[in-house]
This record gives C-alpha cells, structure tokens and sequence, in this order.
C-alpha cells in the first residue's frame, strides 16, 4: 500500500510507483497523479477513472472522448462521465436496471450537449422517444474545479451500487484518495464526512424528449 507521505509530499518518486501499477494501468503517468492531486482533471485523468471503474466493477468502458464522435449503446449495467463542452462541466450518470441516474455537482440544467450523449447512450431505454433521468441529491462542489473530482466520487460510489444520494464528502480528503486509488489499483469509497455541511441538489425526475434534439 502506497503511503499518504509518498503520495504527497513525493511527487518526484512516483515514477517508482508506477512499477507497482497493474498492467491494465500502464499508461498511467506522474503527471497523471500530480493532476489529480493540484489541477483540473484532464480527459487522460477521467480515463484513468472509467477504467478502474469498469475494471472493478466488471461494466463496459467508453473513453470519455467519444463524446467527439459517438458513444456506443450503453450495456446494463453501466457508469459513464460525460462532459458538457459548451459549459466545461462534467457530470456522473448510472445505468442499472434499464433506469437512469444522473449525479451533478454543479445541479444545472441538461442541455442538448448533454442530451445528445444520453440518447446515444440510452436511447433503448426511452419510450415514446422519452427518458425518464432520476436526478439525485447530491453534494454540490464550491468552486469551478472540481466537478471532475466529484464525477469520480460519484462513479465509485455507483460502482459498488450505491447511489451517492445526500453523501457529504470530506472535501479536503477527496484529491489525495483518488491518487491513491488510481496508484494501487483499487476502487474504494471516497471519504465521507457525517458531521459536515454540504449543500445538496434537489432530487427529482426530469424527462428528456431525444425527438427534440438535432
């Protein structure tokens, strides 16, 4: 097990701890895990975490990036991070028993950037052209930075089947797990913390209408 010292205050050693990455990780980098621990996540980061996901939990994996082209029908069940690029905001969205869950740290509207995704996606689960999103209550973030962070505290928690409904998330712990986690090679809870406060989205079920996208 990788130490939280080594981790943090070592940054220039973890190109040793790479050696210990599972092969399914091989193309994890050092500049991989000092992203993940100071910056915005890039679409390499994201990619780390969707595969880990699917690794672990036994799920299909879709780089994120076929937001660029297309995404292939979702297979039940499912965790994908789909990025809003005219809003430069990512969010977390579950498939499991032909229903849909849509987890949002920023809570804002579902726009046709993000509408188009989940009917590549979904679209086998609407009817009439029509699918039902749950949106859940989740912690919202407090700055403009970590809504990829939080997509990833969320697709852990919807890995192990568990929605991430009223989780508060201990915010200052959340960086250095996901290193952690993507540095050994295991999928485990973020840090929860019961005593803090958080703002929550409003839980809700929205219906998106695919006849209406372009």
């Amino acid at each position: 097990m990788i130490s939280l010292n080594v981790i943090t205050y070592c940054v220039a050693s973890i190109t040793d701890i790479l050696k210990a990455v599972a092969p399914s990780f091989e193309n994890i980098t050092a500049k991989d895990l000092r992203v993940c621990l100071h910056e915005c996540l890039r679409d390499s980061e994201i990619d780390l975490i969707l595969n880990l996901v699917a690794l672990k939990a036994g799920f299909d994996m879709q780089s994120c990036n076929k937001a660029l082209t297309k995404f292939y029908p979702a297979t039940d069940p499912s965790v994908q991070i789909l990025h809003d690029a005219t809003r430069k905001h990512w969010v977390c969205v579950y498939l499991e028993k032909e229903k849909v869950y849509y987890a949002d740290s920023y809570n804002l509207t579902v726009n046709k950037t993000i509408q188009k995704q989940l009917r590549e996606l979904y679209s086998r689960f609407a009817v009439n052209g029509q699918l039902q999103l749950v949106r859940l209550a989740v912690q919202q973030q407090q700055n403009t930075l970590d809504c990829r962070v939080f997509a990833a505290a969320f697709a852990f928690h919807f890995a192990k089947n568990i929605l991430p409904s009223k989780v508060c998330y201990d915010v200052s712990k959340m960086r250095v797990h996901l290193v952690k986690c993507l540095a050994n090679n295991k999928l485990e809870l973020f840090p929860v913390d019961p005593k803090g406060v958080a703002q929550f989205s409003d839980e809700r079920v929205d219906t998106i209408d695919f006849k209406e996208i372009a």
